[in-house]
C-alpha cells in the first residue's frame, strides 16, 4: 500500500504515523488507524500490562486505556491489543529488584496513607502490599505463596545469584531458584510476555487484533506513535522510575545470561519470535533481545 495512494481517508497525523510505523506492517497500521481514529474513548482498546515494562508510565498518561494486568487476556474478536515490550534479562533483573525492594525498606513511621501516596518509596501507590506489610509484616501476603516467596527472595539477594542457581549443583538451591523462576502467583518474575500470551500461542492466533506493540528501550518515540495511532495528544509526563530501584545490583554474570536465556527460551523468547514472523515487531528488535 502507497501512502500517497491514501489521499484524503486518513488525517495528516495518520499519514505521519504511516511513514513511521511503515517498517512494521503499513497495511495493518492504516486499517487500524481509520478504524479507531473514528472512535471516542478508548472502548476497544486493551492494553496488556506486562510488569516491569514502562506500564505505570503508560496508564498514567493514557488514564481512560484499559489494562490487563497480573491476568492473562481473554481473547474478546472485538478488541484491538496493545503491548509493551522490554528486553526479557533486563526484565527480570528490575522484577528481581522491585521485590527485593519493597521487602527491604523500613516503613517505620509510615501509615497506611502516607506510604500510599509516598512516591519515594516502593511502596508507591501499592495498596495490597501496603496493607500485608502493616498488617503481617509480609508484603507479599496476599498471595498462599508470598511468605516463601519472600524467603527465597532474601535467600538469593542478588538478580544474578537467582540466575546462577539455575544450573546450581546443589540440587536444594537449584529447585529453591526453580520454583522462584516459576512462580506466577506473586509478582513480575515468572510473568514475562511468554506468560501474557501462552508462550505466544495468543500473538499466533489473533496477531490480526494487535494494534500496536511498543518498546521500554524506546518509550517516548513508541508512546508519541501510539498516541497519533489513536489521534490523541501527546503524554507530557516525564517516566517515572520507582524509588529504590536503581540502587540494586543490576550486574549478571555470563553463566547468568545464559541461564535466564535457556530458562525464557521458549516462553519470553518464543513469544517474541511470533511478534517478529507477523511483522509486529522489526527483526532489529528482535535480534537485540535475542543478543
Amino acid at each position: 500500500m502507497d501512502i500517497a495512494n491514501l489521499g484524503n481517508r486518513i488525517t495528516s497525523e495518520g499519514r505521519v504515523f504511516l511513514r513511521q510505523f511503515s517498517k512494521v506492517s503499513l497495511g495493518r497500521a492504516s486499517r487500524f488507524y481509520k478504524a479507531f481514529s473514528k472512535q471516542k474513548g478508548y472502548e476497544n482498546l486493551t492494553y496488556v500490562h506486562v510488569g516491569k515494562c514502562g506500564g505505570s508510565y503508560i496508564t498514567s498518561n493514557l488514564p481512560n486505556l484499559r489494562s490487563i494486568h497480573m491476568q492473562k487476556p481473554i481473547f474478546d474478536i472485538n478488541q484491538r491489543y496493545i503491548f509493551w515490550l522490554r528486553d526479557p534479562i533486563k526484565r527480570f533483573v528490575s522484577a528481581f529488584n522491585h521485590s527485593l525492594s519493597i521487602i527491604e525498606f523500613d516503613i517505620s513511621g509510615y501509615d497506611e496513607n502516607s506510604l500510599y501516596h509516598a512516591s519515594d518509596t516502593p511502596y508507591y501507590k501499592l495498596p495490597n502490599k501496603i496493607h500485608s506489610k502493616l498488617a503481617t509484616g509480609h508484603p507479599f501476603a496476599e498471595w498462599p505463596s508470598g511468605k516463601r516467596y519472600e524467603k527465597l527472595i532474601k535467600l538469593f539477594g542478588t538478580a544474578n545469584d537467582l540466575a546462577e542457581s539455575l544450573t546450581s549443583t546443589n540440587p536444594v538451591l537449584k529447585t529453591q531458584a526453580e520454583w522462584l523462576m516459576r512462580n506466577t502467583e506473586v509478582e513480575h518474575i515468572g510473568r514475562g510476555l511468554g506468560w501474557y500470551t501462552d508462550n505466544g500461542n495468543f500473538i499466533a492466533q489473533h496477531y490480526k487484533n494487535i494494534l500496536f506493540v511498543g518498546t521500554q528501550e524506546n518509550m517516548q518515540e513508541d508512546m508519541r506513535r501510539l498516541c497519533v495511532l489513536l489521534n490523541v495528544n501527546c503524554p507530557h509526563k516525564q517516566q517515572r522510575i520507582r524509588a529504590q530501584a536503581h540502587v540494586n545490583n543490576r550486574y549478571l554474570s555470563k553463566r547468568a545470561i545464559c541461564n535466564i536465556k535457556e530458562f525464557y527460551k521458549y516462553s519470553d523468547y518464543a513469544a517474541l519470535n511470533v511478534l517478529k514472523e507477523h511483522n509486529l515487531i522489526t527483526e532489529e528488535t528482535y535480534l537485540n533481545y535475542l543478543n
